[in-house]
């Protein structure tokens, strides 16, 4: 009987130690998950503020002032596009940080292609000393159902990867786009090195001549 129990009273002290074990591992890590949500709540609403004074800012600039030039009011529009764009990301952080990703939805609404192309383009070459020369075969009646921030951000990065990667100072890209009966085809081609063989079962949707492509469901 003795050794019975004392089996017994080692097996409860174990079974004591685990649950104890897993009862501080769960409260650290939703101690760790709070502090990250504080923090990203904390620095999103501390970024809202800088952004929304250089928008109003831009706003009197471009608005309120009759000496600027037509050059000066492209740059400013420019300025303006992108403020308007950092403030979508910074609520779109605060979404994803108020809700479980699990249940974050996607504004998917109707789209015109070249209405986020080409102010891309234009903000691409501005970042860029290099010289950038863009063909764009763009139906003019190309239309997607998106997240009209996440298809922007796509885009950027297909343009700013296709620029950054190419070695020669004069870039050429080929900007073309498709509809198909339940998706649409969007590709960036240009003339960098492509992607190492070694890496290219990583990725998907890509042609590796240099044609750097996504698909858009309709």
């Amino acid at each position: 009987m003795a050794g019975i129990l004392s089996t017994s009273a080692i097996l409860s002290l174990l079974v004591i130690g685990v649950f104890i074990y897993l009862f501080r591992t769960i409260v650290r890590q939703k101690t760790e998950e709070e502090l990250k949500t504080d923090f990203t709540n904390n620095v999103t609403h501390e970024l809202k503020t800088p952004v929304a004074v250089a928008l109003s800012a831009n706003d009197a600039l471009l608005n309120y002032d009759d000496k600027i030039t037509e050059k000066q009011k492209k740059y400013l529009g420019i300025i303006e596009d992108q403020l308007a764009r950092l403030t979508g990301m910074i609520e779109q952080i605060l979404s994803l940080s108020a809700e479980n990703r699990s249940t974050f939805k996607l504004n998917i609404q109707p789209i015109h292609v070249k209405e986020i192309v080409y102010p891309v383009i234009e903000q691409q070459k501005l970042k860029t000393k290099k010289q950038v020369n863009v063909i764009c075969d763009l139906p003019d009646h190309l239309v997607i159902k998106a997240d009209k921030a996440h298809f922007t951000h796509m885009v950027t990065n297909l343009l700013d990867n296709a620029i950054k990667y190419t070695e020669k100072e004069n870039v050429q890209l080929h900007i073309t786009g498709k509809q198909e009966k339940d998706y649409t085809i969007f590709s960036v081609a240009d003339q960098g090195k492509g992607i190492p063989e070694e890496h290219q079962k990583n990725v998907s949707l890509i042609n590796f001549t240099g044609c750097r492509k996504a698909i858009c469901t309709t």
